[in-house]
């Protein structure tokens, strides 16, 4: 694996919240090679090292947190002088997951985005839309406790500046097949108003959100529970809230709203 001295570790600038001009977008090239790699040869201990890339320069960060500026031309990763004549690495990418060797060492791609053809999924053991219906006739324990009073809000109501991506509601999720019946998101009030908050924070930056999922009701968690178990137990109802800040500085307002409220 390489060793890296401390001649070229860069210590990243205090980033500033506050939104400077659009950064340049990286090469095509790079992206594809930006990632977690995993070494996949002969020692039994995981090791991993990360190739990103950050104002237009790639680094390569072992275990350690160190970082070593590298290259990356034409398949080709080198790593400068003093580290660069004994580590240079050839990508071998034919379209599937890639990894760079050097001799007998090698390192495997292993990050969520390594291989876009394969992504984590379940075959339920029965159709949703049979899972959905046995769920429905039925109810969770009721539990004792000082619990909130449901009060939930519709959160596309509140400011149109918040998008919806529901993946539930479509088949980008890993059962591969809608869930919900629409494409909507509801929070209890005090947690909606606090979002809101962030959003009115974020807006003078830049920045929007974009909601993935947010009040999950209890029979949804129930098909979750069913698709590959046979009987089920008692799951409280859950928030899954999961926010994605994103920056219309690289996106852009039109790209936010491309089926922001699919499905109402």
């Amino acid at each position: 694996m390489p060793r890296f001295s401390n001649r070229k570790q860069r210590v990243p600038a205090a980033q500033s919240i506050v939104p400077g001009p659009k950064p340049t977008d990286a090469p095509l090239e790079w992206k594809r090679h930006v990632g977690i790699y995993e070494y996949s040869s002969y020692r039994p201990p995981k090791v991993t090292e990360i190739i990103l890339e950050r104002n237009q320069q790639l680094y390569m960060r072992d275990p350690s947190g160190k970082e070593v500026e590298i290259s990356i031309v034409d398949g080709r990763l080198a790593i400068p002088p003093p580290e660069g004549p004994k580590w240079t690495y050839h990508f071998t990418d034919d379209g599937g997951v890639p990894e760079f060797t050097y001799l007998n060492e090698a390192y495997t791609r292993k990050d969520a985005g390594a291989d876009p053809s394969h992504f984590y999924h379940v075959k339920p053991l029965q159709p949703v839309t049979e899972l959905r219906k046995k769920a429905l006739n039925l109810s969770p324990r009721t539990e004792p406790g000082p619990f909130r009073k449901p009060d939930l809000v519709e959160l596309a109501n509140l400011d149109p500046a918040i998008h919806l991506d529901i993946r539930y509601a479509s088949a980008k999720n890993f059962l591969s097949t809608p869930v919900y019946a629409q494409a909507r998101a509801f929070m209890q009030r005090p947690a909606a108003e606090a979002l809101l908050r962030v959003l009115h924070k974020l807006q003078p930056l830049g920045y929007g959100l974009l909601i993935h999922d947010a009040y999950r009701p209890w029979y949804v968690t129930k098909i979750f529970w069913d698709r590959d178990s046979a009987g089920g137990e008692n799951l409280r109802r859950r928030s899954a809230e999961r926010l994605k800040a994103q920056s219309r500085l690289c996106r852009g307002p039109d790209a936010l709203r491309s089926g922001d409220r699919e499905g109402d």
